[in-house]
């Protein structure tokens, strides 16, 4: 088998898309997808290092074009070409066929050559003519002529000076340098100071450092010399400012207070207060004076009194009174506290500083001169000094007369002057035109007056070239260059026509191929063709055969039907394992089998409206690509029960009716025989075996075998045959009244005529066309690994009648357990469960619309019933009429 999905619409099962593959001379062949093979050309063999050229159908090389040494290879003509080189850089003249160049005319250093026709030295070597030493020709006195030189003094330093044309220079100062203010040669002064003493020029006099006594120094703060000695130590009054009661016991009015007023060194005050008793006060020059105690006195009343010892310690004591004076206690110690310390201290005249040196301060002195103290100097007029020349006190200078060697100082000017000497070198002196002038010069040559210009001898230079006087110019004839170790140097020539030099071309072809002269100019060979191909100039190719698949090189061609064809398809063999994937759909339904109570009480799970899983298919492999087994009329009513077990019964009838009218009709007509058959003791038929044509085995069994049997049985054809059978089926039954249920023989033949529809697909389409059914989805029943889904089905949830199915679809969705999309399953496992008794207390009726169940219960049924009948009986008549006998 093999097959494709032409349609690309994910079903492979349609018309043409499935087919069992043909056997040919090479191999399996699948007819789904193929088409024709073309034809098969395949490239020529070139030889080595050449390639096809299709537009002369012959394969080709480029020649390797060899020349000779400096010659290159010319496409156009094939030849080994050379432009002509003319040595010592002459000019190739293809008019004349000759080398030629312009003559060198060599003339002697200095000269030129004049080439312009026009000149009367034209053809002539001539310069102009020269002067020497500077000198300018001058044509009009054939002669050259230069100004005569100044020759001045210079061993005694003059030079010219052309501005006053007079020998000059600088006088020259042996000593200082030259003023032209006094024409004198003059020195600063060199002041003298005494011995000690060194010259500012800044202050201009003499100046040295402040003289000191010996151990001191000049301090420039205080303009003095001073000494540092160590200080002494010695006892002094002193004291901490502090304040204490007269006894611990006294209000704070009655104080002591000792401070250290301003005043005089060493002082101390001492101040008690007695409240109303007044005050005492005393200033302590020395603790000398209170060695004894020594009682203070206030308004006539002693209260208190001091005591120091030598080195300042004291004590103050308080006696306590009244206020009228009378005493009240004893001397009581009150507070101590000491007014002596060390202190450093210098002799008279000099100051403590640094805490413990004494500094001492003298004047400093001035040898000879004067104390400046606000420059901290002592200082000296100088006296003025000349190494040579005299001192002049008008300019404070030392002055001397210059000198002017060979010649005088003009004050004027400053300068030294001395006579001028006209020097005209190696030129004669014209005193009259105060020039200097020579006879022009004309090396290698002559002077020509006429012309005014030197002359020289001109030389024709040609080099290896002639000289022709006729045309002027130097001549050669043309020399073709040969490559000894070239093949076809013997060929080299020069060609008047190319004005060039030509060779034979040297071809070298790649092996197998020959050159081809130009016009082709190209190392050719015929193509070769491998095997029994033969070279086909229109395609520039090998053709091989029409063997060469469109959809691909991968697909093998063969021949089918009289034509090479290829298919993308491989065949398979759908038995193989894995080769064919198969979905089943889980038809079973719940049954009403679970445990109960000794009193009939269910102990299970009670579902209300349960339904059941159910599948149709439509065309496919399986059932057959022209049948459609989810097509069905609208024969399921709710006469088949009040509860799905009984529909499916009801259809159940329905599906063995057909098998009555179907297979009863083929043993009638011979489209069928029976294989296999069982009967009773009495002779009644119990199950047959059934092979179509096609080679399709049926088993038949119960009812249906007896009616089919007694369709063939009963002598007749066509349609009295088959009710003849059926009359059989209901007897068989024991219930003639169930074959009202035969409405539906219309939908039976229909599907199950040729067709591979099963009980499954009957039952299904009957339910889902009475609208029992809830659609869930397609699913895959059948796939084939290399070719894709070859038979769908479609599944649904099929109800004991219109108004379950109608409940299901509007109360799920108002259950938490269901889902707002009513949970209903995936395809391959619909969930078509019932309702708890929880669950269908739960919904809410009110939201469920159920006129579409009412108006189907609002129609005339039997009526409708009646002319169904009709209906389909005339219809069996009319397709068993004009079905062949």
């Amino acid at each position: 088998m093999c097959g494709q999905d032409l349609n690309n619409n994910g079903y492979a099962a349609d018309p043409g898309e499935v087919a069992n593959c043909i056997q040919t001379a090479q191999g399996q062949f699948c007819p789904v997808g193929s088409t024709e093979c073309v034809e098969t050309y395949t490239a020529p063999v070139c030889p080595g290092g050449s390639t096809l050229e299709p537009a002369r159908d012959m394969c080709q090389a480029t020649a390797q074009n060899v020349c000779g040494s400096v010659y290159s290879w010319d496409a156009g003509i094939d030849k080994c070409t050379k432009a002509v080189v003319c040595p010592e850089n002459g000019t190739f003249n293809p008019a004349t066929d000759r080398c030629e160049k312009l003559v060198q005319n060599d003339c002697p250093v200095g000269y030129a050559y004049d080439g312009n026709p026009a000149s009367p030295t034209y053809d002539r070597c001539v310069k102009s003519a020269a002067c020497t030493d500077g000198g300018t020709f001058v044509a009009a006195k054939d002669r050259c002529e230069k100004a005569w030189m100044p020759v001045c003094d210079t061993a005694n330093g003059y030079s010219y000076n052309a501005q006053t044309g007079v020998c000059q220079r600088a006088p020259i100062c042996t000593y200082g340098s030259y003023n032209a203010q006094y024409n004198l040669c003059v020195q600063p002064i060199v002041p003298s100071c005494p011995s000690g003493y060194g010259y500012n020029s800044t202050r201009g006099r003499c100046e040295k450092t402040p003289e000191c006594p010996t151990g001191t120094t000049y301090n420039v703060v205080t303009n003095k010399c001073d000494a540092i000695t160590n200080a002494s130590s010695q006892q002094v009054l002193s004291c901490s400012p502090q304040s204490f009661l007269c006894t611990s016991y006294a209000d704070s009015c009655c104080n002591v207070s000792i401070t250290c007023p301003s005043g005089p060194q060493g002082q101390v005050s001492v101040v008690a207060n007695y409240c109303c008793l007044g005050s005492d006060a005393m200033t302590i020059q020395s603790p000398l004076d209170l060695l004894t105690r020594t009682e203070l006195t206030s308004t006539g009343y002693a209260l208190s009194a001091l005591q120091c010892d030598s080195v300042g310690n004291c004590s103050y004591y308080f006696m306590d009174r009244y206020c009228d004076g009378s005493p009240a206690s004893d001397w009581m110690l009150s507070g101590s506290f000491g007014m002596s310390s060390p202190q450093m201290i210098c002799p008279p005249g000099q100051a403590l500083i640094n805490g413990n040196q004494c500094l001492s301060a003298t004047n400093p002195t001035c040898t000879g001169g004067n104390f400046d103290p606000s420059l901290d100097v002592c200082w000296i007029t100088y006296s003025p000094t000349c190494s040579q020349g005299t001192y002049d006190s008008a300019s404070g200078l030392c002055i001397l007369a210059p000198s002017c060697p060979n010649g005088t100082l003009n004050s004027s000017t400053d300068l030294c002057e001395a006579t001028t000497t006209r020097d005209c070198g190696a030129y004669s002196l014209d005193a009259a035109a105060n020039l200097c002038y020579s006879a022009p010069v004309c090396a290698n040559g002559a002077y020509d007056a006429n012309l005014n210009v030197c002359q020289a001898s001109l030389t024709r230079n040609c080099g290896t070239y002639n000289w022709s006087q006729a045309d002027f110019k130097c001549l050669q004839g043309i020399t073709c260059p040969q490559d000894p170790g070239f093949s076809r140097a013997a060929t080299t020539a020069y060609s008047t026509t190319l004005d060039k030099c030509l060779s034979e071309t040297q071809h070298d072809c790649p092996a197998g191929t020959t050159y081809m002269p130009l016009p082709i100019g190209k190392c050719e060979a015929v193509p070769i063709c491998s095997g029994a191909g033969i070279y086909n100039t229109q395609k520039d190719s090998c053709f091989e055969g029409f063997n060469t698949c469109p959809l691909g090189t991968q697909y093998a061609c063969m021949e089918y039907q009289s034509k090479m064809q290829c298919s993308p398809n491989p065949c398979f063999n759908p038995g193989t394992p894995g080769a064919e994937i198969t979905t089943t759909l889980d038809e079973s339904m719940l049954q009403d089998d679970g445990p109960r109570d000794p009193n009939g009480q269910c102990l299970g799970q009670l579902y209300i409206f349960n339904g059941k899983a159910s599948r149709c298919r439509p065309p496919g492999l399986k059932v057959g690509m022209i049948n459609n087994c989810c097509e069905s009329d609208q024969v399921a009513s709710e006469d088949t029960g009040g509860s799905i077990q009984a529909a499916v019964q009801g259809i159940q009838m329905a599906y063995e009716i057909g098998q009555v009218a179907y297979y009863g009709n083929a043993l009638v007509t011979g489209a069928a025989q029976i294989s296999a058959i069982s009967t009773t003791a009495t002779g009644a038929v119990t199950s047959m075996t059934v092979v179509t044509a096609t080679g399709t085995t049926t088993t038949l069994s119960g009812a249906a075998a007896t009616g089919a049997y007694a369709t063939m049985a009963s002598g007749a054809t066509g349609a009295s045959a088959v009710g003849a059978g059926l009359q059989a089926y209901a007897a068989a039954l024991f219930n003639p009244a169930t074959i009202a249920i035969a409405v539906v023989i219309l939908v039976v033949m229909k599907v199950l005529m040729g067709s591979g529809c099963d009980q499954g697909d009957i039952q299904t389409g009957m339910q889902n066309a009475a609208k029992d059914c809830h659609y869930v989805g397609d699913y895959c029943e059948k796939k084939w690994a290399l070719v894709g889904c070859v038979q769908k089905a479609k599944s649904f949830c099929c109800f004991n009648s219109k108004m379950a199915r109608i409940i299901h679809e509007q109360g799920r969705p108002q259950l938490h357990a269901f889902q707002p999309n009513g949970a209903w399953g995936v395809p391959e496992q619909p969930n078509c469960r019932g309702f708890t008794p929880d669950e269908f207390q739960a919904l809410d009726f009110s939201r469920i619309d159920l006129s579409e169940y009412f108006d189907d219960v609002q129609k005339d049924l039997a009526t409708k019933i009646q002319g169904s009948q009709e209906t389909i009986m005339q219809n069996i008549q009319n397709k068993y009429q004009a079905t062949p006998k």
